[in-house]
C-alpha cells in the first residue's frame, strides 16, 4: 500500500453562501473558500469503495476510507474534473484512485443571513 501525503489548495467552494450587510438589503451570493485535498482511495476487500455519495458527489458515509470525511465533495478522480458528472461515470476498474475533494464546504451550505 502506498501512503499519500494530502496536498491542499485554497479554492472557491462549489456551494454558495448568501449574505447581506444590513436587514432589507438584497442578498448577494459568493463562494466561500475551501480546501481542495488529494486523497488516496482504495477498493475494499469486497471490491467496492466503501463510500456513499449524493447527487452533488458529496460524501454521505466513508466507512471504508480513512482519508475521506462525510461532507467532502469529490471534484476530480485521478486528475479528471467531474464538472457535475456523477463520480461513478469516471471510475475505471482498478484498485486505487486519487480523489480530489473539496473540504470545508459542508459547513458553508447555502445559508441565508438576515
Amino acid at each position: 500500500l502506498t501512503t499519500l501525503i494530502p496536498l491542499a489548495l485554497l479554492v472557491p467552494c462549489q456551494s454558495l453562501v448568501a449574505f447581506s450587510s444590513a436587514p432589507g438589503q438584497r442578498l448577494r451570493a459568493r463562494p466561500p473558500l475551501c480546501v481542495e485535498v488529494e486523497c488516496g482511495v482504495q477498493r475494499t476487500a469486497s471490491g467496492g469503495l466503501g463510500i456513499q455519495v449524493d447527487e452533488r458527489n458529496a460524501i454521505a458515509t466513508s466507512d471504508g476510507q480513512e482519508t475521506l470525511r462525510a461532507g467532502d465533495i469529490i471534484v476530480a478522480v485521478d486528475g479528471v474534473r467531474l464538472d457535475g458528472r456523477p463520480v461513478a461515470t469516471v471510475l475505471e476498474p482498478k484498485a486505487e484512485y486519487i480523489f480530489t475533494v473539496e473540504r470545508g464546504s459542508a459547513s458553508a451550505e447555502s445559508t441565508l443571513l438576515r
